[in-house]
């Protein structure tokens, strides 16, 4: 160790009178208009020009605005005075929930990790870190999530940084032993200049993913290896994605006996048959109106199988908990304190989106109070046990713990409840198939044959186009809400083309091994894709060195170059998602995030950028990855599949065209999803023109399906997706894209009963619901921040 960390372990033995004599002694020489200049306080537009203005040498304070400490002002002016006759460095301070690139900072160091303040007096030393969440702590109001403070010193021309001191809360016993120590550090870090300093991108935000390896392949010895030919035989033989389509009907078979090997297996897949429930049942129950419920009543009987399915799940539940069943052998029952779960989240607030934004509103947070200022007073007093949501979640909370503890204590009686529970909404689907079949024999084959409906285009260049283009809550309200998908044209997101040789000169070296697929041979795959693997065939010796890459000990990764080599040789590769701002920063921005106006190469439509809570929250590991890349080849498709968390989805294609379909949530019942996969649809509806009759004889009750929607989206256009919409995809050229996956406003309770039931993170339930509550900021879209007023800048968006 050496260097600025070092100095400042040997500073903490020195003795309190050594700290005054090291620091400088310029403030009797302090005009006056110095000493009271306040610290600049950052945000995204003046973070370039202040760092680039103010001296060689920017002293920079990351500190989070929702911990109220006078301290770090008093640290930042007492260091200001003592430099303010040294032309050498600046001071300023920045908002570490207001950059989320820069929070990513934090994940990488485990002394600066968040934490969950308690409400013990020296709350360091009783605090809890945010991943070890449990039953006790989550959403207790006493505690708040909250980012220690750090210092950096920044040089002024390039933003690198050249030092840290992290979590300077470590010295908060004596504020002036904390001053001598940062002084100590400055003098210290100034003096010594000349080591390398790492620059801002690498240090936040890493660039890409360096590559150094000889064994890397390249354009011109592919075709030498040996295996090649027959690898590309065996390839394509099994990518014939043809469908053996039955004449049958598709019916959901019944669960007799499955082997999943513990407790918390089971009650996992009782998530995802509960989960697949409730998506069925909400169109009738929320999302249908009265004549749409009356065609599906008369045509397949929809209501009366309803109602038997909801009592049959009733008795299920009633019988599992309290037919005495608790009283015998442990193995025999399920924990009891499940039940009031289910009751409540399941036939009760919890049962839909709509009713659970219901809740929220009116029997959470109107009776902590009108605005959040009296929340945060409220929740001083209030008991987080007194509100059913709450409670009812550290419940269920509490089941995981305690069969993680003991994994076969309730294997049994939970394979009993998710078997029967599977079979029931199995026969639910079948009943309604049954019926609708014997509506169209009666009626002589004469049934509803929906054809797809269009989506609308806007254009952005219109101008009969721009009130509603820059008008964020009118945007969602007229798409997002009624979950309509939309198209706009004319959109230009980026400063350069994204052509193969572009990306390949500038992100040719990030790895992409695992965002590499093709099509699934089979099903249980999201999208019906499967991650791409690189076969022995294709391993140079190079690659079989017997380094520890992977469990063979053979090196299978894959660079982007190495990916545009390989698709020219294999036909329905897909390169998905692969996140720019993790691997590849500088195709978004030259130095830093915060680069001024000319600098910045990616924006986002203002309709898109407003609001996305994923942004917002500190630790949602899902707000660093976006925007993606996707490079696929023609023929290569996705099956119907509905993105995690409820997002929004915004796809940008740069070259190629795209054929979509995409489904209203309310017709996921007629999809013919998996039972027991939360991410698959059965049938692949972008094949349904190669043989309808067929496809239809089998899967009957897509012909109930009202809302689908089809369109070819062209380059230069932005696809937008609502939360929880099935969606396919063909590419029917070579294609480029950039998406985006995001949570507006309007689909907040979507998320939060997505997190509940589908992805059970009780920690992202956490942070939402603390910053719904009581965040000033909760639901107040962005500002437009861009000189285009349909557009809003990359850095703003990610620092909204």
């Amino acid at each position: 160790m050496t260097g600025p960390r070092l100095s400042l372990i040997l500073l903490a033995l020195l003795p309190l009178s050594m700290y005054h004599r090291l620091s400088l002694a310029a403030g009797d020489t302090v005009h006056s208009d110095l000493l009271l200049r306040p610290v600049i306080d950052l945000d995204v537009d003046t973070f370039a020009p202040t760092i680039q203005s103010q001296h060689t040498w920017t002293c920079l304070l990351f500190y989070d605005r929702f911990v109220q400490d006078n301290n770090l002002d008093k640290l930042m002016s007492s260091l200001q005075e003592r430099f303010a006759t040294s032309m050498d460095v600046g001071f300023a301070k920045l908002d570490i929930r207001r950059h989320s690139a820069y929070r990513q900072a934090y994940d990488e160091q485990e002394e600066e990790l968040p934490q969950i303040e308690n409400f013990y007096k020296d709350f360091l030393e009783h605090a809890t870190d945010l991943t070890t969440l449990s039953h006790v702590s989550f959403l207790n109001w006493p505690g708040d999530l909250y980012f220690p403070p750090k210092l950096v010193l920044m040089k002024g021309d390039n933003y690198n940084v050249y030092a840290t001191v992290p979590n300077i809360n470590q010295w908060y016993a004596h504020v002036e032993l904390q001053l001598d120590i940062a002084t100590q550090w400055l003098e210290t870090a100034l003096q010594d200049v000349h080591d390398n300093p790492k620059t801002m991108a690498q240090v936040m935000s890493p660039i890409q993913r360096e590559v150094q390896r000889a064994k890397n392949y390249h354009r011109h010895d592919i075709n030498s290896f040996p295996g090649l030919e027959e690898y590309m035989y065996q390839f394509h033989k099994e990518s014939d994605s043809t469908q053996n389509l039955s004449s049958s009907p598709h019916r959901y078979q019944n669960w007799t006996k499955r082997s999943y090997s513990d407790s918390l297996a089971w009650l996992e897949q009782f998530a995802v048959v509960v989960h697949r429930y409730l998506s069925w049942v909400d169109g009738y129950e929320n999302l249908w109106d009265e004549e749409r419920r009356k065609r599906e009543d008369e045509q397949c009987q929809f209501g009366i199988h309803l109602d038997t399915l909801n009592q049959q799940l009733r008795m299920l539940v009633d019988n599992m908990f309290d037919n005495k069943q608790d009283r015998g052998p442990r193995k025999r029952r399920v924990p009891v304190i499940l039940k009031g779960y289910l009751d409540d989240f399941i036939f009760g607030y919890g049962r839909s989106p709509t009713s659970l934004r219901w809740y929220l509103q009116h029997e959470l947070k109107d009776k902590l109070g009108n605005t959040p200022a009296e929340r945060r007073v409220a929740r001083k007093i209030t008991d987080p046990n007194s509100f059913e949501l709450i409670k009812r979640l550290r419940q269920y909370m509490k089941v995981y713990e305690v069969i993680s503890l003991d994994e076969d204590t309730y294997k049994d009686a939970l394979a009993r409840l998710v078997s029967e529970w599977h079979n029931l909404v199995g026969q639910f689907h079948g009943n309604l198939q049954q019926s609708y079949l014997q509506y169209l024999e009666k009626q002589r084959g004469v049934g509803t044959s929906n054809h797809h409906k269009t989506i609308q285009v806007l254009d952005m260049n219109e101008p009969g186009n721009h009130v509603l283009l820059t008008n964020y809550t009118a945007f969602h309200q007229t798409y997002t809400q009624p979950r309509i998908p939309v198209l706009l044209e004319n959109v230009n997101m980026t400063t350069q083309q994204y052509t193969l040789e572009y990306l390949q000169d500038v992100c040719g070296a990030m790895d992409v091994t695992n965002n590499v697929y093709h099509e699934a041979t089979s099903g249980g795959r999201w999208g019906a894709l499967e991650r791409f693997e690189l076969p022995d065939e294709l391993l140079n010796d190079a690659r079989l060195d017997g380094s520890d890459w992977d469990s063979d000990g053979a090196d299978r990764s894959l660079t982007l170059q190495q990916y545009l080599v390989l698709s020219e040789h294999l036909d329905h590769l897909s390169l998905h998602d692969v996140s720019l701002p993790m691997h590849c920063a500088r195709i978004l921005h030259d130095e830093t995030l915060n680069d001024p106006a000319p600098l910045q190469k990616f924006r986002l439509p203002t309709v898109a950028a407003g609001y996305d809570l994923l942004q917002r929250l500190p630790l949602y590991g899902s707000a660093r990855s976006g925007p993606s890349l996707l490079i696929e080849k023609k023929g290569s498709k996705s099956k119907l599949n509905i993105n995690r968390a409820a997002t929004g989805y915004f796809m940008y294609l740069i070259s190629g065209r795209k054929r979509w379909m995409v489904a209203h949530p309310s017709e996921r019942v007629f999809l013919y999803e998996d039972l027991n996969n939360d991410a698959v649809v059965l049938p692949d509806v972008l094949a349904m023109d190669m043989d309808p009759e067929r496809f239809h004889q089998m899967y009957p009750l897509l012909n109930r399906v009202e809302n689908m929607y089809e369109v070819i989206q062209e380059p230069g256009q932005l696809m937008y997706i609502p939360p929880n919409s099935p969606h396919a995809v063909v590419n029917l050229e070579d294609t480029i894209g950039v998406a985006l996956n995001l949570v507006s406003l309007d689909a907040f309770a979507d998320h939060l009963h997505n997190q509940i039931h589908a992805d059970r993170d009780f920690a992202e339930v956490d942070l939402a619901l603390r910053y719904w509550l009581f965040d000033d900021d909760a639901e107040l879209p962005i500002e437009r921040s861009s000189d285009d007023f349909l557009y809003t800048s990359f850095a703003h968006y990610k620092g909204q």
